[in-house]
């Protein structure tokens, strides 16, 4: 990764220290790579996407998709300095005509769009939402829901926990998986999930839970 911001890493006397970030990224990367086949699947949405350091991997493990960056004004802003860094070519949605026509072309392309952009969305292959949905409140966790039972994704990636509002999530879920079958899942402390830093969202010895749904 290039050295921007000291993102992944600051060198501290002879020592580097290096953000837990980093891992969590590389984890959920080598998850959707070692459980689906990123190349066939040609539209990605992710929501609330940090500084874009997911895509920026899934990236690097395959090209041939329109990722679709779905997040607030003043993030996207970070994220494409980022990208820019990274010699990634972005698209800000307020520069497109027809997001469906960029789709449908199947450019190979990164667009960054605030969060009404994925009402007009028509479809999508797969949707992630990674360290994001357990800090929405109720109202916004039902609007992105309702979003992606419309897309029908035929791949859906997220992780929640009990805290904050991930009982909602959890309820939510339970409506999902009428039309999708679970074909990952798996539970972590937080502990040890986000450890050395513990975010005041999450309890310390709550778990944080991963589901990846396939469409049935």
């Amino acid at each position: 990764f290039p050295k921007i911001c000291n993102i992944y890493g600051k060198k501290i006397y002879k020592d580097t220290i290096i953000p837990v970030t980093f891992f969590r990224l590389g984890y959920y990367a080598s998850i959707l790579k070692n459980t689906i086949d990123l190349d066939k699947h040609k539209t990605i949405v992710e929501i609330g996407a940090g500084y874009g350091g997911l895509c920026y991997i899934l990236r690097k493990l395959t090209s041939k998709s329109t990722y679709i960056i779905i997040d607030i004004f003043q993030t996207l802003v970070n994220i494409s300095y980022i990208l820019h860094k990274c010699n990634l070519p972005f698209l800000f949605c307020n520069e497109i005509d027809d997001i469906n026509h960029i789709i449908k072309e199947e450019k190979n392309i990164i667009i960054l769009a605030h969060p009404d952009v994925i009402q007009k969305i028509n479809k999508c292959d797969v949707v992630l939402a990674m360290d994001c949905l357990s800090e929405f409140p109720e109202n916004t966790i039902h609007y992105y829901f309702n979003n992606i039972k419309r897309l029908s994704p035929k791949i859906f990636y997220f992780d929640y926990t009990n805290q904050a509002n991930g009982n909602y999530v959890t309820k939510m879920k339970d409506i999902l998986e009428k039309d999708y079958q679970k074909i990952f899942e798996r539970e972590t402390p937080i502990t040890c999930y986000m450890c050395p830093y513990i975010s005041p969202t999450y309890g310390i010895e709550d778990l944080m839970k991963e589901i990846i749904y396939i469409k049935k």
